[in-house]
Order: C-alpha cells, then sequence, then structure tokens
C-alpha cells in the first residue's frame, strides 16, 4: 500500500512540477461579444470575426483579409509571465486553415498569423516589448523567403524565415495544419504537425505574457483560419525519464 501511495504521490507532484496548461482556447463562444468580453481588441478591425459556421470543430476564429493596415486585432493577456527552459519548454500550438482555392498560388501575398509576445510590464502592451514569436504565413523572409512554406518569426533575433530547414518543413497545404512552437532555454522549435521544421536561437531570456491574434495588415485577398489554440509548459522525456529513475529509487529505499 505504501509503494502504491509513493507512486501516486510522486505522480502527482512530478505533474505539477513539470507541467501545466496556461491558455486553451478553442473560441467557443456564441458570437463576438462575447470573445471580445475575454479578449482584448486594440481596434474595429470587421476583417477578423469569430466563424460560427467553419471549425475544427466549429466555431473558429476568421482571419479576412484586411482592406488596410493596422484596423486593430484582438490580444489576451496569460495572466503572468511565463518562459521555457531545456527541462520544462513552452510551447504555442494552434490550427491553421488556408482557404481551399488559393492552393494553385500557394496564397501568394497571405499574411495572417498568431504571435506570442513578451513586454517589461508582464502584459500585452505594458512596458517595453522583449519577445515576439509568430507563426503561419507570411510574405517575406531574411533567410531567402519560399513562398510554398510557413513562415516563423524570432524579433530581435532571426527575425522571419521560411520553415524549411528541417524534415517537417512542408509546403503549405488545405485543411487544417497544426503549427506549434517550443520555446527552450536556448531555442525556438517550430513544429508542423508535430514534425520538426525549423530551429532558432533565442534572442533572450525574457518570458512571455500575452497572444496575439493576425497581422493586422493586408494579405492579397486570401482568408485563414485559427482554432484550438493553446499555451502550455511541457515536461521534455529527458526529464520524464529522470523523474520516473527518481521514483523506482525512492520505493526500492522504502
Amino acid at each position: 500500500m505504501r509503494k502504491l501511495l509513493s507512486v501516486g504521490l510522486l505522480s502527482a507532484l512530478a505533474t505539477s512540477a513539470f507541467a501545466g496548461s496556461v491558455l486553451n482556447e478553442t473560441f467557443d463562444y456564441v458570437d463576438d461579444a462575447a470573445l471580445d468580453a475575454v479578449w482584448n481588441a486594440s481596434g474595429d478591425n470587421d476583417s477578423y470575426v469569430l466563424d460560427p459556421n467553419f471549425g475544427n470543430p466549429l466555431p473558429s476564429y476568421m482571419l479576412s483579409s484586411p482592406p488596410g493596415n493596422f484596423a486593430g486585432r484582438q490580444a489576451i493577456n496569460l495572466g503572468g509571465d511565463f518562459n521555457g527552459t531545456d527541462a520544462n519548454p513552452l510551447v504555442m500550438s494552434f490550427d491553421f486553415y488556408l482557404q481551399d482555392d488559393g492552393l494553385g498560388q500557394n496564397w501568394n501575398g497571405a499574411r495572417h498569423y498568431v504571435e506570442l509576445r513578451g513586454y517589461s510590464g508582464d502584459a500585452f502592451g505594458s512596458g517595453d516589448l522583449e519577445n515576439l514569436l509568430a507563426m503561419g504565413a507570411f510574405n517575406n523572409s531574411d533567410d531567402g523567403f519560399d513562398g510554398t512554406k510557413y513562415q516563423g518569426r524570432v524579433t530581435f533575433g532571426s527575425n522571419w524565415n521560411s520553415l524549411d530547414d528541417e524534415a517537417g518543413g512542408i509546403d503549405r497545404t488545405t485543411g487544417w495544419q497544426n503549427l506549434s512552437m517550443m520555446i527552450t532555454g536556448s531555442e525556438i522549435r517550430y513544429r508542423i504537425n508535430g514534425v520538426l521544421a525549423e530551429v532558432e536561437a533565442r534572442p533572450n531570456g525574457f518570458g512571455f505574457d500575452s497572444i496575439v491574434l493576425g497581422s493586422d495588415l493586408t494579405a492579397a485577398g486570401w482568408t485563414a483560419w485559427v482554432d484550438n489554440l493553446s499555451v502550455e509548459i511541457v515536461p521534455e522525456p529527458t526529464s520524464l525519464s529522470l523523474l520516473a529513475l527518481g521514483c523506482v529509487a525512492l520505493i526500492r529505499r522504502r
């Protein structure tokens, strides 16, 4: 019985110490007013709205192509300053959909993405901008632009990159795709559908406190959708293995 209790207790402690959900956003709102009550709009952008008729599952958040730049977009605070380490990375993940009829043109000129930001005041727009990472579709990059790929951004670092350095750097395509950024102590690891696509160096050790939806820029007429947005702290497999060995050793001592 004591052994069973020890295993259960250590498992609970492991979950508490190594993993935690920071944000789980499914966009399950009855209308835009309900969404606006949770998110913080920086303007009145009618091109970025809740879509009750489409999602994974529905509803989702629709990013149409605005008629002009800087009409406003939605941001949400994470409730504090969160950071990633090698043992406990910080992961932002979301489902991303580019409109079906853009495939033949590779959605040329599209500028739709999600940002993970950090400020000195630990809230969106509070103090100095310390970190800004992004992932989605953009129309330029600083590493030799490839319009068939998705893009990622590391502000204060390598800036925009086409995500094509690793095996997971798949071409843009139709259907729902899962895009994620894993922040460790020294790297940002971009994944598409769970497969590594690019690794970039972290520009600094500052944390992250907010999410921003959309680019607030024109997008050449293309529309994208975002769903199942999450931010969490997750354990690396090595950390779990070490913890498991510690549990076994403790049980044997008892």
